[in-house]
């Protein structure tokens, strides 16, 4: 409502095996109606999703916290480690001595829930130096030109593409012509030869119109950088070690630095500590730390 849209059916009832009823929210594509900019909202349909995605992140869900939002404190995985033991997100313990605060990573869901030992307990210190240096180094102009030539394939794909398509309509043009000529020589008596030939030149006009849609809607998907956004990407490789290592940088700020490269990152300890970090996109990278702290 505050968006300026409509829906009904959002939730259904259901009947329960004591004779009472429980209410189940059902998935957006299956609700009855949902109409947008019915009225004026408050906020903008936009916003409203914008915000939807991020309570969905920062909520918690089959039992494992998802991301929360970036927070002050220097504990740089905060919201994204995940135990390498049984799976679940950890939590961050902050501890002040003398004037400093250290962080720790701590897995203590059974801890909380059956009184037993901790999971893991990992010092955050080491671990956060060796990601955050995973990070800059990332972020190299090696990689950039990477991107570089992604987008460059990209855009040669594209154009075979867009080809494609304008040899179809090319092709659907010429069959609704030809459909035309046949239509406009038929003798006006023959009523039966004349309704057939005419049905099948609509349909060729309707063929023809789907394919320049095809066409238009392939020119608008191709999304590729001009050369501002390269020269803007390429200076990123600069730009970002140097914004990452700057001492006045917020902890706040290189934590929503390091969520929009990375997913998550899995910690497991033993003789040392493993550290698996999963990038945006895929790609994965293993990396090792001292193990500082007894479990």
């Amino acid at each position: 409502r505050y968006a300026g849209a409509f829906f009904f059916g959002r939730e259904v009832r259901r009947a329960k095996g004591d004779g009472h009823f429980r209410y189940e929210k059902l998935p957006r594509e299956e609700w009855v109606a949902l109409v947008k900019d019915v009225h004026p909202g408050y906020i903008t349909w936009d916003e409203f999703e914008e915000n939807e995605r991020r309570l969905g992140d920062n909520a918690r869900a089959l039992g494992m916290e998802h991301r929360s939002p970036p927070r002050e404190g220097p504990a740089l995985l905060q919201g994204l480690a995940i135990c390498g033991r049984c799976g679940l997100r950890m939590t961050v313990h902050y501890k002040h001595y003398r004037g400093r605060t250290f962080s720790s990573y701590i897995c203590n869901h059974d801890g909380m829930q059956h009184a037993a030992r901790s999971c893991q307990i990992i010092s955050g210190h080491t671990i956060d130096e060796v990601v955050g240096k995973l990070l800059v180094e990332s972020v190299t102009p090696m990689a950039i030109e990477a991107v570089i030539a992604i987008d460059d394939e990209l855009r040669q794909r594209g154009k075979d593409v867009e080809r494609l398509l304008y040899q179809g309509v090319e092709r659907a043009r010429y069959e609704a012509d030809l459909s035309q000529r046949r239509f406009l020589q038929v003798d006006p008596d023959h009523r039966l030869v004349a309704d057939t030939l005419e049905a099948e030149w609509n349909q060729r006009l309707r063929e023809l119109e789907e394919a320049k849609q095809r066409l238009d809607a392939e020119k608008t998907n191709v999304a590729v950088l001009c050369e501002e956004k390269r020269q803007q990407i390429r200076e990123l490789a600069t730009d970002f070690p140097q914004l990452w290592n700057d001492p006045h940088t917020p902890d706040r700020e290189r934590k929503r630095m390091l969520r929009l490269l990375i997913e998550d990152i899995t910690l497991l300890k033993g003789d040392c500590i493993d550290i698996h970090v999963r990038f945006k996109g895929g790609d994965a990278r293993n990396q090792t730390a001292p193990a500082a702290q007894r479990t």
